[in-house]
């Protein structure tokens, strides 16, 4: 008897561990195949801030954009305000190391949240058949941006999550850059 109840007992903990074990963890990160950047000029001058403002998003899966929306599956690493020293002939987007930070610096990236109903900074979007299941926010990290052969952008991201847990991935392909703004 004490045998059967120790294997009905053992099988419901087994049962309660796989069920429960990966509900509230944060969605793994896809590999980064596809990307685009706009540069927004000073756009913040006007309140202070000296560096030049970019916008990134970075694609996995089948997700791509459609102008205003999104199609496919997969993932959209995301960064509103990305801060950098004004572009030169030699350097549009400049390499370096990028922080998390509400400073607006250059070389920095302002972290994620929600504001007035819009997602701002670094974020994460999870997206099945083109409907959004998830977003996650990133509090604190960085992303370091460096040249790669033939015309490609090397990007490592250790990115932290409001959970504390880590996000890393890497970006490596050509990132189209685009202008939103003419001076």
């Amino acid at each position: 008897m004490t045998s059967r109840y120790t294997f009905y007992v053992f099988m419901l903990i087994a049962l309660l561990t796989t069920s429960c074990r990966k509900r509230n963890e944060p969605a793994a990160p896809d590999e980064l195949s596809s990307g685009i950047a706009i540069y927004y000029s000073d756009y913040y001058k006007d309140k202070g801030v000296d560096a030049h403002v970019w916008e990134m998003e970075f694609y996995s899966g089948t997700v791509e954009s459609t102008g205003n929306s999104y199609k496919g599956t997969g993932q959209i690493l995301t960064f509103t305000d990305v801060f950098s020293p004004a572009p030169t002939s030699d350097a549009i987007l400049h390499y370096g190391t990028y922080k998390l930070t509400d400073s607006h610096e250059e070389f920095t990236a302002i972290p994620g949240m929600e504001k007035d109903g819009y997602d701002l900074g670094a974020y994460l979007t999870i997206m099945i058949d083109g409907q959004v299941s998830g977003i996650e926010y990133f509090t604190a990290g960085s992303f370091d941006i460096q040249p790669a052969p033939d015309d490609s952008i090397d990007i490592h991201f250790d990115l932290q999550r409001r959970s504390g847990t880590i996000y890393h991935n890497h970006f490596r392909a050509p990132l189209p850059l685009y202008t939103a703004v003419t001076e």
